[in-house]
């Protein structure tokens, strides 16, 4: 079975209606950066995009951003 390199995630750019979306976003950004697994992801700040990067990096994984130039 091939070995999982990156994993790219697309994701809300606000939080939604349920506090879970939150939370689960959170819980697989930290699974993620546990199990050495660098997130791929459309590179806001700004909601359940931006709640996966930040709880990767706080779980101490790798983060690649990926953001159009017409939208930087």
């Amino acid at each position: 079975m091939p070995t999982i390199k990156n994993v790219c995630v697309f994701c809300g750019s606000n939080h939604g209606y349920d506090p879970q979306f939150l939370e689960q976003t959170n819980a697989l950004g930290t699974y993620l950066a546990h199990h050495d697994h660098p997130v791929v992801y459309g590179g806001g700040k700004e909601g359940l995009m931006g709640a996966i990067a930040t709880s990767t990096m706080a779980a101490g994984g790798q983060v690649i951003g990926i953001i159009p130039t017409f939208l930087r």
